[in-house]
Formats: C-alpha cells, sequence, structure tokens
C-alpha cells in the first residue's frame, strides 16, 4: 500500500477539516485544541498534511475563537451543534468555485495520521464518487470521514442535521481501502492520546 506521506504523487485539491466537537472522554475540552504532546490535535494535523506536499484549499470547520494558520479557511455550520453531516457540508460550500471533478480530503481533527491515507486514497477516485479507509478491528467497517471523495459526490449529501454519516453516505458508491497501519485512528480517550505520542515518536516523559 501507498503511504503518501513518503510517496505523494497524488494529492487532493482541497482539504476539509472537521473540528467543531467537544471531547467529552477527555475533559469535555474543545477537541482540536487539545494537546498531545504539547502541542494541539490540530496542529498535528497540519503538520501531517504539509508532510504530504499539499497546497490545495484547506477549510477547517470549528468555533471561530479556534486558532487556525493564515490563509485556511474557518466555517461553521449555523446553528452550530448540527452534527458531523451538516459540519461537512458548511466545509463544502466554502468550495464553491472548484469543480465536480475536483478530489477533496475529508477528515476530522482528532485523526492526524489520516493524510498519510491521501495518496492511495486519491489513486482510488477512478469511477467512484470515493474512496475510504476499512479497519479490521472491533468490525469491519468503511471510516467515510477519513476519505478522498469527488466533489460532485460531496455536494450531493443531504442538507439535515443530527443525521449519522453512515446515512448520509449510504447512497454513494465508495470503494473501501485497506489502512493495516490504522492510519486513520481516532483520539477519544487519554489511551489513544497515548497510542498516538508514542506513533509519533513523542518521548514518554512528555504529558500527553
Amino acid at each position: 500500500m501507498c503511504d503518501c506521506a513518503e510517496n505523494p504523487v497524488v494529492v487532493p485539491d482541497a482539504a476539509v477539516i472537521l473540528a467543531g466537537g467537544t471531547a467529552k472522554r477527555l475533559g469535555g475540552v474543545s477537541k482540536p485544541d487539545y494537546l498531545v504532546g504539547g502541542t494541539r490535535l490540530i496542529d498535528w494535523v497540519f503538520a501531517e498534511i504539509e508532510r504530504t506536499r499539499f497546497s490545495g484549499r484547506l477549510v477547517v470547520v470549528a468555533p471561530a475563537r479556534l486558532s487556525i494558520p493564515s490563509g485556511v479557511v474557518l466555517t461553521l455550520e449555523d446553528p452550530p451543534l448540527g452534527g458531523p453531516l451538516a459540519g461537512l457540508n458548511a466545509g463544502v460550500s466554502q468550495l464553491g468555485d472548484l469543480p465536480d471533478s475536483a478530489m477533496v480530503a475529508v477528515m476530522p481533527c482528532d485523526a492526524p495520521l489520516t493524510p498519510r491515507l491521501w495518496g492511495n486514497l486519491c489513486t482510488h477516485l477512478e469511477g467512484c464518487a470515493g474512496a475510504a479507509p476499512q479497519t479490521d478491528d472491533c468490525e469491519t467497517r468503511l471510516h467515510y470521514l477519513h476519505g478522498c471523495y469527488r466533489l460532485g459526490a460531496l455536494r450531493e449529501l443531504p442538507q439535515v442535521r443530527n443525521r449519522s454519516i453512515r446515512s448520509g453516505f449510504s447512497h454513494l458508491q465508495v470503494t473501501a481501502v485497506a489502512d493495516p497501519q490504522h492510519y486513520c485512528m481516532d483520539v477519544d480517550t487519554p489511551e489513544d492520546a497515548r497510542r498516538l505520542a508514542a506513533r509519533l515518536e513523542i518521548p514518554p516523559a512528555v504529558e500527553v
């Protein structure tokens, strides 16, 4: 399997990062501001994206108080807290000038290793709406929120609030791409944060 962090042959034209949630199992803090090894999750995301040589449109869906680099578009569904599907639609709305054929990566801010999948996912977009990683941990399932899609397909998503991602993507033809390295791992608990720190090679002495 291609690791696009090392072989960035294909990169998406745009990326939408969902960062509007709260980390209930991490003390209720802002999820993108949660620190792993002294660095915010959202900053780990930006660092991993930089490794792919991505140069397209970058959209973050989060409250206005979130500090992000200049040049990154910040938006949020209105009203807030509409769920990930509503957040994704808000992010897609910021790509209005791009063609339906544009390749768009989608990811949550608590899965900063996801960009390492982008190269491989993008090579599987021929003839389908998108490609998403599949893991075989507890159950075999597609991780739709960690996939790459044609923008035209994302524009067809239901414009609704508080609806599951799985139901929103059910009508799309999405190719499953194996993720044996589990790059799509989420940080939902302190133990998840420790596992991420280990993968990022942060010294154990650093508090996560």
